[in-house]
């Protein structure tokens, strides 16, 4: 496991050396939600990343299976996550911009150009990235942190978001999130 120094010195270099960033490919809110987008607020130029995990186990037989079941799993995980901050925290939706699921996929939640729900009282600026999981008692698996790295370096690049300002969840909130393993 990386330390944060570690993946801020590598994402620095990575940014440095590069001259444009692909993005991802990602999968849209309506490949997933069965909700409509809520109006949410504009943001202000985003200025932070803050990483979460969704604190959800991910099971080993979920982590097992592929292709289809592999996918719904996923999609069933990201309606959970969804479920807390609607139905429970009563948010307007999900509180994350993006999440990355066991196999590396990448989940688009708000939009990025709104202002997100997971840090209080420091959302403002921040894009919320969330790892499909419970850190606290599992590790990411190795497709997780390939695609947190590089969904990282190409957040960095588009926003100019200095690889400094990238932060987990605790470190705003008294929280355990985004996990001791994470």
């Amino acid at each position: 496991m990386l330390t944060r120094t570690a993946v801020i010195l590598i994402l620095t270099a990575a940014a440095a050396r590069a001259e444009s960033v692909p993005a991802p490919p990602i999968h849209t809110y309506s490949e997933w939600s069965r909700e409509t987008l809520s109006r949410l607020p504009t943001d202000i130029p985003k200025v932070r990343i803050v990483l979460h995990h969704t604190a959800y186990p991910v099971s080993a037989a979920d982590k097992k299976l592929t292709g289809t079941a592999g996918w719904r799993a996923s999609v069933v995980h990201a309606r959970r996550a969804q479920f807390l901050h609607r139905h429970i925290h009563g948010w307007k939706d999900i509180g994350y911009h993006f999440m990355i699921d066991w196999e590396g996929r990448i989940w688009q939640g708000r939009r990025v150009e709104k202002k997100g729900a997971s840090v209080q009282s420091f959302n403002n600026g921040t894009i919320g990235v969330a790892l499909f999981g419970n850190f606290e008692n599992q590790h990411p698996r190795p497709e997780q942190m390939r695609a947190l790295k590089r969904w990282l370096a190409y957040l960095v690049y588009a926003y100019k978001i200095p690889p400094t300002s990238i932060f987990g969840h605790h470190q705003f909130n008294s929280t355990q999130c985004p996990g001791r393993n994470l």
